[in-house]
């Protein structure tokens, strides 16, 4: 791959609307053959997709192809059969990759801009938001954990007092380093790649496969020390290697930088730490395995940064702010609308009035050339039948004598032919057809007159015709018309025919017409019989669908003005004309000029007067210009703040008003606001340390209700059985808050993943509600997802679990669903708590205490079964009596889900499978349990 075929953000796109479509025809296939192994190509182009995304930025995107990868990964193990809901889940998959690939914007994102102060980290930006919600809530209830398969993480390096940048490592992410690898963040610049996108995605991909990728995304570094003068568009690693980062990198060709180095086999792990603990800043700092003590210099981790020292501020760039019209823009847009509207309005008025008296003038002119050219026209046509009867009278007095016919043709040589057809009374002038190169004159004269016979019909009828008979007279040099007219020949009605050459005359009168228009004289068929063009009448050219043709003999006058538009083959132009009709032989006269020649003169005016608007304009954009810069450098100063504040960096933001006027005191308020809304998130980040994400971030919004409210939702309660004996044997009480942490780190994702809420904790126990905070399809089977993910939760948290301080622990759970009253409880001048209240929420609590006695793991109510009839395998246990109810009350023991083929079968098999040991036969089916509670004397 070379420099030129770099990846960029249009080949990215590109790269994916190719995969989208691959993806398409696989799945085309496999709905047609009906096997889930059809599926199966569908991985690769779905990991290839993911990495593609997450070059963009597109987080989500990333996502969604990560776990759909997962998901037909499973989809080939032999539990599976083909369903309907398997086949909808990847169309819905491929759906949403269409709805990103149409989100695309219509510019590449901007990239990252670093300066020595802080960086922007810019995203993707979509057309329009693409909602995965509901596609990453089937792949977890598929246990298809997001952060195993798309650690794909948009990560911004900030300043920490401590060190000169800190990272901020997820737990999940810290948790899969190994202490005696190389933890090092590096960057890799996509532009800069030898590597080609496919090649570059699978080589990630299998790195990532062998958990040396622990994180990637996008870059965002604000360099204290250091600075770029370019925007960068870098893409970060998390590396767990075996070896150092830069060998890594450069064993698989990937051209990269070690931008820190998180721990290495040679640091403590005892005291590994969530930031950064070492900075490169000297030679040989870490050693690798087999290394000399002379590592590369820093300069060869960051060769493009140079040190900033005492260099003033970079200038802050519009694009990598987001802003697409600033307010000097705007300033310059308005004096600028201005001055255009004001300048153009005055040249409008101008070239109005001065184009409507060339028009006057145009019009004037054609008028007067068409009226000149028909005098001339109608005397020459007169002129050629007097001849003609001239001609005749030689003739006769010639008695056949040719002498006399051929003197005759010499001194009026535009007389080609004179004769009655079919008759004795036939001249022609020799001379002109042998200077015409015509040999057999005879065979020309009787093609013309078959040619011409309708014509020649029509002035035996009496009718005056005058017709184009250049087309049919070859090696011509002029234009040669024919005039029939009536001719009485002893008794019988004859026609007269008259061939001109009207070189001469008519032809030189429409030539000599000196200017930018065109005279044509034309017969009432729209027959061309002059032109200045001789080609034109030579070819036979009409007028006939032209508009003047039409509007001339079509509106009765003898002479007018006519505007009409004419295509040519540069396109359409508009025509100015004006026309004059010839009484004899029904001719007329157009004179024509193409308006673009009639204006020239006010275009000429018309860019004099655009090149004046142009320097005026460039003058006042400048003033502008240099104006507005003292207003729009501490706004954007501000604009930047402003996303500081919104990713939490408060230790960058440091503004100096350089103005007293109302932006300056903005700036200054601006600062001093700046500690308080610090102290506020600090606050807000605590008080969701204490309480549920949603009632803090209500309570941060002002949006607390004032009142209760009745909701149906489904309750749950789960308990570590025999911990206050665990707990005991622990005896430090440190230990007992350890293991109850990490087992409450476990517990909750479970119900985060099915969009539950923690209500409380209560000692060992666990109290969640589903539909309380969010509103669901199906609150019922949302909690029992979540439980029987607490089920295998649990399982991996017992892994390698045992012994005093880090027993094994087994849980109960019991949901009931239905109303409940939900809302602050409290006395609102001491303590406040969100409370979830009700029959519902007792019975729940309850329902978890018999776990114990029968010998399960998950409970649930009559009620709640009712809601997930057929998707989950129920197994009805004895009913119970609670306190407070009249009639017995219904449970069932959860198996598992009906289309998961590794679901326990039976009781047994799910008591072997969670670890319940014990004789539950004994419970008879119609024994009834009742909750007891006794208070012992004092």
């Amino acid at each position: 791959m070379s420099l030129n075929d770099k990846i960029d953000d249009n080949a990215l796109w590109a790269r994916l609307e190719q995969l989208q479509k691959e993806l398409e025809q696989v799945i085309h296939g496999a709905v047609t053959t009906r096997k889930l192994s059809a599926f199966g190509p569908m991985a690769a182009l779905l990991k290839e997709m993911h990495w593609a995304a997450a070059f963009l930025g597109l987080t989500d995107f990333a996502d969604i192809t990560a776990m759909g990868a997962a998901f037909v990964n499973q989809l080939q193990e032999s539990r599976y059969r083909w369903s309907v809901e398997l086949t909808a889940v990847l169309k819905t998959l491929l759906k949403r990759n269409r709805d990103f690939l149409d989100a695309r914007p219509k510019e590449p994102s901007a990239g990252v801009f670093i300066d020595s102060q802080s960086a922007v980290l810019q995203g993707t930006g979509l057309k329009r938001p693409v909602p995965t919600g509901d596609l990453t809530d089937i792949f977890r209830r598929r246990q298809i954990n997001k952060n195993l398969v798309s650690p794909c993480r948009q990560l911004t390096v900030g300043q920490d007092r401590t060190f000169s940048h800190a990272i901020s490592v997820p737990a999940f992410a810290r948790k899969r380093h190994r202490s005696d690898r190389y933890l090092s963040m590096v960057y890799i610049d996509l532009d800069q790649q030898e590597l080609d996108l496919e090649k570059l995605s699978k080589t990630l991909d299998e790195a990532f496969g062998k958990s040396e990728i622990l994180l990637h995304g996008p870059l965002g570094i604000p360099w204290k020390n250091y600075q770029t003068y370019k925007a960068k568009k870098p893409y970060y690693l998390l590396l767990d290697t075996e070896q150092d980062s830069q060998k890594w990198l450069n064993s698989r060709d990937i051209k990269g930088k070690t931008v820190k180095i998180l721990n290495s086999p040679e640091i403590d792990p005892s005291n590994e730490p969530r930031v950064i603990i070492r900075e490169v800043v000297s030679p040989g700092m870490y050693k690798t395995p087999g290394a000399s003590a002379q590592a590369p210099a820093e300069t060869e981790y960051i060769s493009d940064l140079k040190p900033a020292g005492r260099r003033k501020k970079s200038k802050i760039k519009n694009r990598n702010l987001g802003i697409k019209f600033p307010v000097g823009a705007k300033l310059i847009l308005i004096v600028s609308t201005i001055i255009i509207l004001s300048m153009s309005t005055l040249a409008y008025l101008s070239i109005y009035f001065f184009k409507g008296e060339i028009r006057n003038q145009v019009e004037d002119t054609n008028i007067s050339l068409s009226q000149t050219v028909a005098k001339q026209a109608e005397k020459e046509i007169e002129q050629f039948f007097d001849l003609s009867n001239l001609l005749f009278q030689v003739g006769s007095a010639a008695g056949g004598t040719t002498s006399l016919i051929d003197d005759f043709f010499y001194n009026y040589q535009s007389l080609v032919y004179v004769g009655v057809p079919g008759s004795n009374f036939e001249f022609a002038n020799r001379d002109w057809f042998r200077d015409n190169r015509i040999s057999d004159e005879r065979a020309v004269l009787n093609n013309i007159m078959s040619a011409r016979a309708e014509d020649l019909e029509k002035a035996r009828s009496g009718e005056t015709v005058v017709v184009n008979v250049s087309p049919f007279i070859p090696n011509l040099k002029a234009p040669v018309i024919a005039l029939a007219a009536p001719f009485l020949l002893g008794s019988e009605q004859k026609a007269l025919v008259i061939l001109a050459d009207i070189g001469g005359s008519l032809a030189e009168s429409v030539s000599s017409q000196k200017g930018k228009t065109t005279t044509v004289i034309i017969n009432s068929q729209g027959e061309m019989l002059a032109h200045p063009d001789f080609t034109r009448v030579f070819n036979g050219d009409s007028l006939r669908d032209s508009p003047v043709f039409q509007e001339m003999y079509s509106m009765g006058l003898t002479e007018g003005q006519i505007h009409f538009q004419e295509e040519t083959i540069n396109g359409p132009v508009k025509v100015m004309g004006s026309f004059k009709l010839i009484p004899v032989g029904n001719l007329g006269v157009v004179t024509t000029v193409l308006e673009k020649d009639a204006f020239s003169v006010v275009r000429s005016i018309q860019i004099l007067n655009w090149s004046l608007l142009a320097a005026v304009l460039s003058l006042a954009v400048l003033a502008v210009f240099f104006f507005s810069q003292g207003i729009t450098r501490p706004l954007k100063e501000l604009t930047l703040a402003t996303r500081m504040i919104k990713a939490q960096n408060y230790a960058a933001i440091s503004i100096e008003p350089k103005t007293s006027d109302e932006v300056g005191q903005l700036t200054r308020n601006f600062m001093e606001m700046v500690p308080h809304l610090q102290a506020r998130e600090r606050l807000r980040e605590k008080t969701e340390a204490f309480i549920n994400k949603q009632v803090a971030e209500m309570i941060d919004s002002d949006t607390l209700p004032d009142h209760a409210e009745t909701k149906n939702v489904t309750v749950f309660f789960s308990d570590v059985r025999g911990f206050t004996g665990m707990s005991e044997k622990m005896g430090d009480p440190q230990v007992v808050l350890d293991n109850l942490s990490e087992y409450f780190s476990a517990m909750v994702p479970c119900v985060e993943a099915t969009r539950g809420t923690v209500d409380k904790f209560i000692g060992d126990a666990v109290m969640a509600v589903w539909g309380s905070m969010q509103d669901l399809p199906n609150n019922a089977e949302s909690a029992i997802e979540g439980a029987l993910m607490m089920r295998d939760a649990l399982r991996r948290f017992n892994t390698g679990r045992g012994g005093i301080s880090r027993p094994f622990f087994q849980i109960g759970c019991g949901l009931n669903s239905g109303p409940a009253t939900v809302g602050l409880m409290g006395d609102p001048n001491t303590k406040m708590e969100w409370a979830h209240m009700g029959d519902t929420v007792n019975l729940a609590s309850r329902i978890e205490a018999l776990n114990k006695p029968m010998g399960t793991d998950i409970l649930i109510s009559q009620n709640t079964a009712d809601k997930v009839k057929g998707i989950y395998h129920l197994v009805p246990m004895n009913k119970i009596k609670v306190k407070g109810k009249a009639e017995p009350q219904q449970i069932y023991a959860v198996l598992g889900r009906m289309d998961d083929e590794s679901r326990p079968r039976t009781l047994k098999e799910m008591r072997t499978i969670v670890g319940i040991r014990g004789d539950f036969n004994n419970v008879s089916d119609s024994e009834e349990h009742e909750v007891k509670y006794e208070i012992l004397d004092s």
